[in-house]
C-alpha cells in the first residue's frame, strides 16, 4: 500500500503579472519583424515561417503548430473565398478558416503558389527521426523563441499563443458573435443546442472581414513590398 495515497499538496497558485493579450506596441514590433525577416537560401521554411506565420495566427488566432503544418495543398478558394484548412489541430477536429483580405494584399497566396507540394513551414528532411516533438511543434517552438529574442518580449505574454488572446479580445470588440469566434478559433461551444450549429464558408468570411485591419490600425506595420 502506497503511504502516500490520497495526500495532495497545496501548490502555489501562479499569479499573472499582465493581461494574456498583446499591447498594441507589441503587436506592432512582432508583425514589424514578421514583415522584415529576411529570405534564407539555406532555410526557406524556417524564414517563411517568421514572415507568415506570426501574421496568420494575428489574424486567425490559431494555435501555432496549427499553422507549422500548414501544406500547400491547404490554401485552397472556392466560391470566391480564400481559406487554409487546418488539419492538424488540439481537438483532432479539422477547421476551415478564411484568409484576411490583408493576408492576401501582402503577398501571402502569391508566396504559396511558388511553393512545391507539401509542407510550408517545414522541412521534414531537417527533422529527426528520434525527436519526440513533432516538426510542425518544434518549428512553433522556434518561432516564439525568435520572436521574443527580436522584439525583446515582457516574459509575461507568450510570444505565439498571445496571439490566440488577442484575437479573441479584437473579435469581441468587432462584433463578431461568439458561435463564430469560437468556429473560427476552435474552441468547444457552449451548449448542446449550439453543437447542431455548423457556420458556412460564406458566415465565417464575413466574420473575417470585419476583423480590424492591423495594416490600417498600427502606423509602424506596412505591407511587405
Amino acid at each position: 500500500m502506497n503511504p502516500a495515497s490520497g495526500i495532495a499538496l497545496d501548490e502555489p497558485r501562479i499569479v499573472a503579472q499582465r493581461e494574456r493579450t498583446f499591447r498594441d506596441s507589441e503587436i506592432a514590433a512582432i508583425l514589424l519583424a514578421a514583415s522584415q525577416a529576411k529570405p534564407d537560401d539555406a532555410n526557406p521554411t524556417r524564414s517563411a515561417a517568421r514572415r507568415w506565420c506570426p501574421w496568420l495566427a494575428a489574424y486567425s488566432g490559431a494555435r501555432i503548430a496549427e499553422l507549422t503544418n500548414l501544406r500547400r495543398e491547404d490554401i485552397r478558394t472556392e466560391g470566391g473565398i480564400t481559406f487554409m484548412r487546418l488539419r492538424v489541430t488540439k481537438t483532432g477536429q479539422p477547421r476551415t478558416v478564411p484568409i484576411h483580405a490583408d493576408l492576401i494584399e501582402q503577398g501571402f497566396v502569391a508566396f504559396v503558389e511558388t511553393c512545391g507540394p507539401g509542407q510550408l513551414f517545414f522541412d521534414p528532411k531537417r527533422h529527426s527521426k528520434r525527436s519526440s516533438t513533432s516538426p510542425g511543434e518544434l518549428q512553433g517552438h522556434k518561432l516564439g523563441k525568435w520572436v521574443r529574442e527580436t522584439v525583446k518580449l515582457d516574459p509575461g505574454v507568450h510570444p505565439n499563443h498571445g496571439w490566440r488572446h488577442t484575437w479573441k479580445t479584437s473579435a469581441l470588440g468587432a462584433g463578431i458573435e461568439e458561435r463564430l469566434r469560437d468556429a473560427i478559433t476552435g474552441h468547444s461551444v457552449a451548449s448542446v443546442g449550439r453543437r447542431y450549429e455548423t457556420p458556412t464558408l460564406k458566415m465565417l468570411a464575413d466574420a473575417i472581414m470585419r476583423f480590424p485591419s492591423y495594416l490600417k490600425k498600427t502606423d509602424q506595420v506596412r505591407p511587405s513590398v
